[in-house]
């Protein structure tokens, strides 16, 4: 029996939601530590502020941007993984997809389109750009694996065996650092960014290979032939399902080298993009907890579960992670990480202060994302979520160029102010648009809890 099945019918509690929570917020946030740790061992390699620019700024959000079609093949294949004639279609459509975004990277890492794409738009400082090629060369496994990986946890989770995908955030985290940490040792001089660029394709390719390798019992043995419930799968109404859904990362994802991009043409381009990663990293880390808590609200509201106590939980988390967050800010914490555990250069610690000052309410506001994510989607409204992502961009993009149009403002403070507010706006649409499913389900509050009293006492 999946996790999915079993969770449906157990009571719900405050404690429960927890249980829920938990692995799958453990699993994002061993995610969320990858950036900080390599921008931590790449500010210990040779010429620390250049290649911070070039991982942090151009290799790292600009490989994620080219592998955003292939994210959302993880909710694809949880949902739609029901018999072996579905599965053989979804794994065509992943290899195909995973081999176009491949020969996407490839392209321009590998031939002149990098100076179209990299040199001209995003436009970094000229000493970044060596750097930031090669290090996009020796990423090119990257997104193929994502799309691998992704397709097979979707079979965990769907099958009962969701533990395993935390283990191989795991497996990734250990192979990626040992890659690196080696590489650093072994070769003194090396820049920091080819230490990291190259463990970041390691990571990923054994991610994608231990989630093969637990996924296929589960296509011998677990996968039915046929179900009568199944409508036919058509390459029509498989696009017609996934173009949609990958609209939102891949929009989202797109604001990362429009950061880059406007920062480059700001003041102090180098520092701001070397304080980037360190900046969008550590706030990333403690925002990953709230992430994972959309999958939770839709499987419990889905199940038909107390509203109210998710509403309570989303309240008391966010307030819980916020703190933590200005905890680290106001104690000697933000000292011991900026200067110890990332070694950053003396020159840069002002500035990421500033940046993680402007980002401080943004782990909090994660979780009522997730929260209103979670109930447009418990009854399939999708638009709302685009809608709150195409204002995310627009905002963004508006406060990013008041900032190159002022001609002398610092670009990492535009860069994280930029990103804050239109967090700040997406979660206020997504608030104003989920008010209706909301009021609903409270509205149903008195048979919600009636139900659940029964199943207890069952």
């Amino acid at each position: 029996m999946s996790d999915q099945c079993s969770e449906s019918h157990a009571p719900v509690s405050m404690g429960y939601i927890t249980h829920v929570w938990w692995p799958l917020a453990a699993s994002w946030l061993l995610m969320g530590f990858e950036l900080p740790i390599y921008s931590g061992i790449i500010a210990r390699l040779n010429d620390p502020t250049i290649n911070l620019a070039a991982f942090g700024g151009i290799v790292y959000p600009l490989a994620i941007l080219i592998e955003s079609p292939v994210i959302m093949l993880l909710a694809a294949s949880t949902a739609m993984c029901t018999n072996t004639s579905r599965y053989a279609m979804l794994r065509s459509f992943m290899l195909m997809l995973g081999i176009g975004v491949t020969l996407l990277h490839a392209s321009i890492a590998f031939t002149p389109l990098f100076e179209g794409v990299v040199a001209s738009i995003i436009n970094p400082p000229e000493e970044v750009l060596r750097p930031a090629r090669v290090g996009l060369m020796l990423a090119v496994a990257w997104p193929f694996c994502i799309g691998c990986r992704r397709f097979n946890q979707g079979i965990l989770i769907r099958y009962g065996k969701s533990k395993l995908v935390g283990l191989g955030s795991v497996l990734r985290l250990v192979a990626g650092t040992s890659t690196a940490l080696i590489l650093g040792a072994l070769m003194p001089g090396l820049d920091g960014v080819l230490a990291c660029s190259a463990a970041l394709s390691t990571g990923v390719v054994a991610e994608a290979i231990f989630s093969a390798l637990c996924a296929r019992p589960l296509v011998r043995n677990a996968i039915p032939e046929k179900t009568p419930s199944d409508e036919e799968l058509t390459w029509r109404s498989l696009l017609a399902f996934y173009v949609p859904l990958a609209m939102t990362p891949l929009l989202l994802i797109a604001a990362q080298p429009i950061i880059s991009t406007a920062m480059s043409r700001m003041s102090e381009p180098l520092d701001s993009l070397a304080a980037w990663p360190v900046v969008a990293g550590l706030t990333f880390t403690f925002r990953s907890l709230g992430v994972a808590f959309n999958e939770v609200v839709i499987s419990l509201i889905a199940a038909g579960e107390n509203a109210r106590l998710l509403a309570k939980f989303t309240q008391r988390a966010s307030l819980l992670v916020s703190c933590a967050f200005l905890l680290l800010l106001l104690t000697p914490a933000r000292s011991f990480l900026l200067e110890t555990a990332f070694a950053l250069p003396e020159n840069l610690h002002e500035l990421c202060e500033l940046g993680l000052w402007i980002c401080c309410l943004l782990p909090g506001l994660n979780f009522y994302q997730s929260w209103y994510m979670g109930v447009l989607l418990s009854k399939k409204k999708t638009i709302p979520i685009v809608e709150s992502v195409l204002l995310f961009l627009v905002v963004a993009a508006g406060v990013l160029g008041w900032g190159v149009m002022m001609g002398n403002e610092v670009g990492l403070v535009y860069g994280a102010a930029a990103y804050a507010l239109a967090m700040a706006i997406r979660t206020l649409w997504l608030q104003i648009r989920s008010r209706a499913v909301r009021t609903s389900y409270h509205l149903d509050n008195t048979h919600n809890t009636a139900s659940l009293n029964q199943l207890a006492a069952n």
